[in-house]
């Protein structure tokens, strides 16, 4: 965990008001030097735009048009290409939070990403988000794919 304030740390310093995640994000942005557009990508992050190509769906900042055309002359699946392009090593990107951490975080991008395609194309027919987790390891993982629950991934 961080050495520098955290939300909870905030909450208890100011036990005599509501404290709400604005305010703290005003305190972060204040006193601590944070690039101006961090917030900006947190949001990306929790709302990504996503690219529908080929009647499946990609995370618009992992896609590129030639890793998917070198995907398909090696004749792999779409679903697989689907779930390889999309995969984000979250323990990776959080490495310095804990493993259960990791996984709240995960839930949390699970719901908003499988809320904005069901917003955004009112189905899940084109692949919906899912969780990976490998507690051995203490590994989690994120993807949006169409595999179904029991389906095998290759």
């Amino acid at each position: 965990m961080s050495q520098r304030q955290t939300y909870q740390s905030f909450v208890n310093m100011n036990k005599e008001r509501h404290v709400t995640w604005f305010d703290y994000i005003y305190m972060i942005y204040h006193f601590e030097d944070i690039p101006d557009d961090l917030i900006l990508s947190v949001i990306k992050i929790t709302s990504p735009d996503l690219i529908k190509m080929d009647d499946i769906l990609f995370l618009e900042n992992l896609f590129t048009n030639d890793k998917y055309q070198d995907k398909l002359k090696q004749e792999q699946s779409k679903k697989n290409i689907q779930y390889w392009l999309n995969m984000v090593h979250l323990t990776g990107v959080f490495e310095f939070m804990s493993y259960d951490d990791v996984i709240k975080i995960g839930e949390k991008l699970v719901t908003a990403w499988n809320n904005k395609i069901k917003a955004e194309y009112d189905t899940y027919e084109f692949g919906k988000a899912h969780l990976l987790c490998d507690e051995d390891e203490e590994e989690v993982l994120i993807t949006i794919h169409q595999y179904k629950e029991n389906e095998a991934i290759i």
